[in-house]
């Protein structure tokens, strides 16, 4: 390990690899910026596919995985890792979505021999949710799922034309994902009832096939005055894949059997990245008042609904209201900048934090740590490889089994319509 960094360089020269295919979200794409913008630090950022074209990375100090590559969900080739293993450098990883197959994350972060991990996960539950890891040789540092772009500021302009009242684009999320999960489906139900019942304008959608990206999203929220908005994550840990299997089997798909009960085990809500995109666009925030996300407050720095009766009838009046909505606005802004969690200076400041821990560390540390490197049983790299190979399989099948329920769908129905057609005469 190139111990100490700062004797040899003036500035510390870091590779970034991701996955520039998902670097089309306007959050994703703003946590990769903040990250080569890091004072003190030369950052280059490489797509997974140039290791692949046998890109050497001899050259630098540290590497970095982005989290648009999912340790836990194979959808690249294992020989990434096995390139990343062989890297004699510090290594960090971020992780997000890390509901998933835990698992099977611990065992690429054991594989790689990550010296540091960027997580979303809170303090109080990393030990518990990532057992498994040598926390005395991988250094854990809490972080947010997104954050403000540099020099961010509302772009909101009352000339602006407002075609809907209110928007939303959710996902219908399974079981597994808990209570966290349930509610954007709750909530797209929600906002398609108050602007039918009460008459409102409103674009509103939890289907796949209507979410938006990039210029579209931004050009949805400069239309809207306000965004209803969730809190993101998951109550619940899939530690081994077992409860997605239950979910996407057949007899569950075809409604023949029930998942079974998921247990909630954890507080993970979080701010999600679209509530700084909206308002940087000059929409309000909408919310039902059990789901507010943190750290906004109910009722000051979005507009809340609740069950009650009489209560979507005051959010229509608040959404009428220019005057209301122009405060909002300002008490959310000034509340997420206040708060100085979600700002990307505090993003630049714990990465560099990180690589200064894991560069400092005393020569005899460092020495023991490159030993328990060397030593990793053979039978838990075996065991790992294998597990990860049987996911990427699995995820193979699941893909052919989607596309063989549509079909067996499609079929039926078209057996339906035939009859109608010719077998009814």
């Amino acid at each position: 390990m190139p111990l100490p960094l700062s004797d040899r360089h003036s500035s510390v020269r870091v590779v970034l690899v991701v996955s520039e295919q998902f670097l089309y979200t306007g959050n994703v794409k703003a946590h990769v910026e903040i990250l080569t913008s890091t004072p003190g630090q030369s950052v280059q950022v490489v797509d997974y596919k140039s290791l692949l074209d046998g890109m050497a990375l001899d050259r630098f100090d540290i590497l970095v995985l982005h989290y648009t590559l999912r340790l836990a969900v194979p959808h690249y080739p294992f020989r990434v890792l096995q390139k990343l293993r062989r890297f004699k450098g510090i290594k960090i990883c971020f992780l997000q979505d890390e509901y998933d197959h835990v698992r099977l994350a611990i065992g690429a972060i054991n594989y790689v021999r990550f010296d540091g991990v960027m997580t979303c996960v809170p303090e109080v539950y990393i030990q518990w949710v990532y057992r498994g890891v040598d926390f005395e040789r991988v250094v854990f540092k809490r972080t947010s799922t997104g954050f403000i772009p540099p020099g961010a500021r509302p772009n909101f302009r009352e000339t602006d034309p407002k075609k809907w009242w209110v928007s939303y684009r959710g996902r219908s999320l399974p079981d597994t994902y808990g209570e966290l999960g349930r509610i954007k489906q709750k909530i797209a139900d929600d906002m398609a009832h108050f602007c039918a019942e009460y008459d409102v304008p409103g674009n509103v959608s939890a289907l796949e096939k209507d979410r938006v990206y990039g210029d579209d999203w931004r050009k949805l929220l400069r239309e809207s005055r306000a965004v209803a908005i969730t809190p993101s994550g998951s109550n619940v840990f899939d530690f081994d894949g077992r409860l997605r299997a239950r979910q996407n089997s057949f007899r569950s798909w075809f409604g023949l059997r029930r998942p079974g009960q998921i247990r909630e085990m954890v507080d993970m809500a979080q701010a999600s990245p679209r509530m700084f995109e909206a308002l940087l666009e000059g929409a309000a925030l909408v919310a039902h008042e059990d789901y507010v996300p943190p750290p906004l407050r109910g009722g000051k720095d979005c507009l809340t609904y609740s069950d009650a009766p009489g209560s979507l009838e005051q959010l229509k009046a608040d959404l009428g209201n220019p005057g209301k909505l122009a405060k909002i606005r300002a008490s959310a802004w000034a509340t997420v900048t206040r708060s100085g969690e979600f700002n990307s200076e505090i993003l630049q400041s714990d990465f560099a934090s990180l690589i200064k821990i894991l560069s400092s560390r005393e020569p005899a540390q460092a020495r023991s740590i490159a030993l328990k490197r060397r030593k990793m049983r053979p039978r838990f790299v075996n065991r790992f490889i294998v597990n990860w190979l049987a996911a990427d399989f699995s995820m193979f099948l699941y893909r052919q089994a989607r596309e063989l329920k549509a079909l067996v769908i499609g079929s039926t129905a078209m057996r339906g319509v035939r009859w109608l057609l010719i077998g009814s005469r």
